[in-house]
């Protein structure tokens, strides 16, 4: 990737902008939606039906057509184990941590960019060229 023909102060006041921005165009694209709804004309644009979702009129039913022709139940349900956040709701935020803190690992989240005013501390993680030093070492 090149570096930008502008400089980082640029950089950012566009960036900030650029918020404002889509800002803008997502509502603008919330009135060529209203308008389209209404039957009225936005050159250029058109509502379209969206992608559907199939599902069951009656599950138990269909289920039951297909073990008449030969499936197991078995082959029709899947068992899997809760996520972690439902284990903690069923157990307790405080008995969870008790007995399960040994098995959970919780990894520093990736890097996003957000504006200075953002609350969050700034990221201290490896640079490019700590990682490919640590790597030679």
């Amino acid at each position: 990737m090149k570096p930008p023909l502008i400089s980082k102060e640029e950089v950012g006041e566009i960036l900030r902008r650029a918020q404002e921005l889509s800002v803008w165009v997502k509502s603008l694209e919330e009135y060529a939606f209203s308008e389209c709804l209404q039957g009225k004309d936005v050159p250029g644009w058109k509502l379209v039906e969206g992608r559907a979702v199939r599902h069951f009129i009656n599950q138990e039913e269909a289920f039951k057509v297909l073990m008449d022709n030969g499936l197991e139940e078995t082959m029709l349900y899947e068992r899997k184990p809760l996520t972690l956040t439902e284990n903690e709701k069923l157990v307790g935020k405080t008995k969870f941590k008790k007995l399960l803190s040994a098995f959970i690992h919780t990894p520093a989240g990736k890097p996003t960019l957000a504006i200075s005013e953002d609350k969050r501390e700034a990221f201290k993680g490896v640079t490019a060229a700590e990682a490919f030093a640590e790597a030679g070492s």
